[in-house]
């Protein structure tokens, strides 16, 4: 964990940590010199299954191992209430349906109880909301006209299976959330901001279950009720395989700058959070779609709305079918596959995609 930045400006290092979740329900930090445990924290998602850890059949057929503080992790500097902060937002993973924050400017007081209960900032659980699911991305952090949010996907396995936004208010810790995709099934499992030359979030990119890729603008304002799902309310884009089945995306997506303009958005697809998942042979992809809004805002109007398939207005690239033995330095071969790098037409083209699978061969 990093250090504190006062008004000033100067950053101020105090004694590093370092937090680990456990399968016992806790998240722990520790003393990054000494490897002293500092702090132990339970977050709500996970209490009410608690008591299955004092069962003497715990972990064998009987009673099956559980999942608990299992989920990605994010530590950032945010200044609200006066001051800088650092603070440190996790997830359940497989765990539970929660997200909480802790504020850890100040190490050494986690360790105390009386100055310890003031580090918890907020922690939702489905309790709080019931369109939080299981979210196994960690979230962003950022500040809209000055104002600081924590933004992140509801996950996988929601009650109503929605795709839902959530944003919380550093200062106020205000849960908001907005229903971007309200059919079945579905789940917002990444997103992404983009900032500014002056740190400023610009727009926010997610995916979601079913390979929709939604862009958020806000449009220079901090009210959460003034913000717009972009190009009129429906994704940029959604990845289907060349047999038209849509194409899960687990992962948080990749963001960069495109020389004439405007975003790429880069991304896999693919699941493994469900046991039938194991033996899923649908084709998965990599993709580099090219958002061309260059400004604050997106356009009014998707630019594949029309299109059935939108891999048609992409470049394929491949993977070589001949392997390139590599001599380790402890004399062993590895194989590995080399890549196409075809030339995108960025007149005719909005980005590529990339099978993985080798020419000729299945899914």
């Amino acid at each position: 964990m990093g250090g504190l930045r006062p008004a000033s400006g100067a950053k101020v290092r105090p004694r590093r940590h370092g937090v680990s979740g456990g399968g016992g329900g806790f998240l722990h930090g520790f003393d990054a010199a000494t490897g002293v445990e500092r702090l132990a924290y339970m977050p709500k998602g996970v209490q009410r299954k608690a008591a299955v850890l004092a069962d003497p059949h715990y972990g064998t057929a009987i009673q099956p191992h559980q999942y608990f503080v299992d989920g990605a992790m994010l530590e950032s500097d945010a200044q609200f209430a006066g001051r800088w902060r650092n603070v440190l937002i996790g997830t359940l993973g497989s765990g539970g349906r929660g997200v909480y924050a802790l504020d850890v400017t100040h190490p050494a007081e986690l360790s105390v109880p009386a100055t310890a209960t003031n580090a918890v900032l907020w922690d939702f659980s489905e309790e709080d909301d019931p369109d939080l699911g299981y979210i196994h991305t960690a979230p962003e952090v950022g500040r809209i006209q000055g104002k600081w949010y924590a933004f992140f996907g509801n996950g996988s396995h929601s009650p109503a299976g929605h795709a839902v936004l959530f944003a919380v208010d550093l200062e106020s810790r205000r849960l908001h959330k907005r229903v971007l995709d309200p059919s079945g099934g579905n789940g917002l499992t990444g997103v992404r901001v983009l900032r500014n030359a002056g740190r400023e979030l610009l727009a926010l990119y997610g995916v979601d279950l079913t390979g929709q890729v939604w862009r958020i603008d806000f449009d220079d304002k901090a009210d959460p009720a003034a913000w717009r799902i972009g190009f009129g309310g429906v994704p940029l884009f959604q990845a289907k395989s060349a047999a038209g089945r849509p194409q899960p995306i687990t992962v948080k997506p990749s963001v960069a700058p495109h020389y004439l303009g405007g975003q790429v958005i880069v991304f896999g697809t693919g699941k493994l959070l469900d046991d039938p998942d194991r033996h899923n042979t649908d084709m998965q992809s990599l993709y580099g779609v090219w958002d061309r809004s260059a400004g604050v805002s997106s356009g009014t109007q998707a630019p594949w709305a029309s299109l059935s398939n939108q891999r048609s207005d992409l470049l394929q690239q491949l993977i070589t079918t001949t392997p390139v033995q590599v001599t380790q330095a402890d004399g062993s071969q590895r194989r590995f596959f080399q890549t196409s790098s075809y030339k995108v037409n960025w007149d005719t083209q909005r980005g590529w995609y990339m099978d993985l699978t080798l020419p000729g061969a299945g899914g």
